[in-house]
């Protein structure tokens, strides 16, 4: 079997392995194995967080929205009026909602009460 070099090859996965963990403590910034544990680690953190922090933010607009009803002063809560939403096929997402009471609140009264009669 010949003989394969590859140097240059190991060279450069190792400097990118070695760069992408700058920053990191102890062993997992300055040795090779333990830097690749870290940097495979972090990647799936940031991969599960990123899908957390859509909950979050889903959660957030969700509370803000059920707030802005509650001091419009209609006489329901978050999920009746998600429910007459949908049932009036309106395309406006509860993000886009919860921004629209918090920017202008006097059209979002004006809009909730519309949906509601």
């Amino acid at each position: 079997m010949t003989r394969v070099k590859r140097g240059k090859i190991t060279c450069r996965t190792r400097k990118k392995r070695m760069q992408s963990v700058k920053g990191f403590r102890g062993a997992w910034s300055t040795l090779s194995r333990p830097a690749m544990q870290g940097s495979l680690r972090a990647l799936n953190y940031s991969y599960k967080h990123r899908r957390k922090n859509v909950k979050t933010f889903r959660r957030l607009s969700i509370v803000r929205f059920n707030a802005l009803i509650r001091n419009s002063g209609l006489p329901f809560t978050y999920n009746r009026l998600i429910a007459l939403i949908n049932l009036y096929n309106c395309r406006l997402n509860r993000n886009v909602l919860s921004q629209l009471g918090i920017r202008d609140s006097n059209t979002f009264t004006k809009l909730m009460k519309f949906y509601y009669h």
